[in-house]
């Protein structure tokens, strides 16, 4: 049989399995009969015609055997019609026997041609689903029956060529598999899959690739070792890279369930190699740093590291692995416990570093508000809008540096803001004149006030 060119159609191709891999055959397909037992000898004519020959000698014709069998050319005692057996092997003349395994000299096991598809051809373009996951190629793909003929197993019966014989085209059907025309056991030039073994496949090359150079020629499951592509390491296993830990991480050399990169976290802790523990815990728990608390202030150095000794390795369920070491380390000086996130006092005397920032906020707030050229006034609605007035509308009205607009259901309001305040700007730690407002002794009249000298306070 000559190669042919493969047609696809929907309805005419069904993919069918052989031996692990995924086949394209014809709808309708039928095995080819074969015989499992010898043929039953046909009980010889009695004497036989006259100057008949005994079995084993050359004959013409059935009237040349006393037997009446003339079979492969001897006289044969039985009708030796079966699939795979002879009447005239070697020392075996006139018995019917087996064809020995790997040979047909009958021809008795040729392929099958599978009945032709339709004129149809799938679209190439409907995508992978259209024709069962293979993605044929444009050149299209050929096959070819005559390779995938079979010899007799020496039973009395054909043993054809498995998915291993290629017979036609092969392709990379994706990334991880083999596209190819191979024989189904069966007589048959099929087109089917096969997934590629360690190696990937790369779209545009006829099969999986056999050697690496890089991650890309090698399937997920394995890395590139030089030019060739190894399985992944299990956890625990001795690596030297990332990549070739199916995990993805190696650490000291170590293929591990995590980057572990954690100060003091270990995966290759007696026990517990190829896992990301914490040496530190007894129990097995998972690390964290602590930081020193040397101000007794409840937060850890902020600038702690086990280099210069203000952080360790510990279990983060605790307790702490050094007497005076925390889990927080947000202190920005731990030489002071008056300098600690959250700090609401003031103060008027600078950090050693001379900063202000008693509160680790990154900024200063300043205690006493400023209002540069301020006066005290009574904050009154004017025209819709809070204004300051020089004027009480009532007596003892308490008098303030500002107002601030809001609104009360609805309704403009007015909200006053500081009774004392600086008239001008006076740095954190220096000292200015302070305005304390009072209150006005009659309607219409005008704010009192009282001044002293203070230190502006900030944190």
């Amino acid at each position: 049989m000559s190669p042919k060119q493969w047609v696809w159609v929907g309805g005419s191709v069904a993919l069918v399995a052989w031996g692990g891999h995924t086949v394209v055959g014809c709808v309708g397909s039928e095995p080819v009969p074969s015989t499992d037992a010898a043929t039953k000898p046909t009980p010889p004519v009695e004497g036989g015609p006259p100057g008949s020959k005994p079995n084993g000698q050359a004959c013409a014709a059935p009237t040349d055997c006393q037997s009446s069998q003339c079979v492969d050319g001897v006289c044969c005692a039985s009708a030796c019609s079966g699939k795979c057996e002879a009447c005239n092997l070697p020392g075996k003349a006139g018995t019917c026997e087996p064809v020995p395994d790997g040979e047909d000299p009958a021809n008795d096991c040729p392929t099958t041609p599978l009945p032709p598809v339709d004129a149809g051809v799938v679209d190439d373009d409907a995508g992978a689903d259209a024709a069962g996951a293979i993605n044929v190629p444009e050149a299209g793909v050929t096959t070819d029956d005559t390779k995938c003929a079979g010899k007799c197993d020496g039973k009395r019966a054909c043993a054809f060529p498995a998915s291993k014989r290629r017979c036609g085209t092969s392709f990379c059907n994706s990334p991880t598999e083999e596209g190819r025309a191979a024989c189904d056991g069966a007589g048959h030039c099929l087109l089917g899959l096969e997934a590629c073994d360690a190696y990937s496949c790369t779209p545009g090359d006829p099969t999986c690739k056999t050697t690496c150079t890089s991650p890309s020629d090698c399937l997920p499951t394995h890395y590139c070792a030089g030019t060739g592509c190894k399985p992944r390491l299990g956890n625990g296993t001795v690596c030297q890279a990332g990549p070739q830990c199916t995990s993805g991480y190696c650490v000291g050399n170590v293929c591990c369930d995590d980057a572990c990169a954690v100060t003091g976290g270990s995966c290759s802790a007696p026990g517990s190699v190829g896992k990301c523990v914490c040496p530190a815990c007894p129990s097995g728990g998972a690390c964290t740093l602590w930081y020193r608390d040397k101000d007794n202030d409840g937060f850890g150095d902020k600038d702690g590291t086990v280099l210069n000794g203000n952080a360790a390795p510990g279990c983060i369920a605790g307790p702490a692995p050094v007497p005076g070491f925390v889990k927080d380390n947000t202190d920005c000086d731990d030489n002071s416990a008056n300098v600690k996130p959250g700090q609401t006092a003031y103060f008027t005397t600078p950090r050693a570093n001379g900063s202000f920032d008693y509160d680790c906020s990154g900024s200063v707030e300043k205690e006493g508000s400023t209002y540069v050229g301020g006066s005290c006034g009574y904050c009154a609605i004017d025209r819709g809008v809070c204004a300051l007035k020089t004027a009480c509308s009532t007596a003892r009205s308490q008098a303030y540096h500002g107002c601030i607009n809001f609104s009360l259901f609805g309704a403009p309001s007015c909200k006053s803001t500081s009774q004392g305040a600086f008239h001008s700007t006076v740095a954190c730690g220096a000292t200015g004149t302070y305005y304390t407002c009072g209150s006005c002794s009659a309607a219409g009249g005008t704010a009192s006030f009282t001044t002293a000298a203070k230190a502006q306070g900030c944190h």
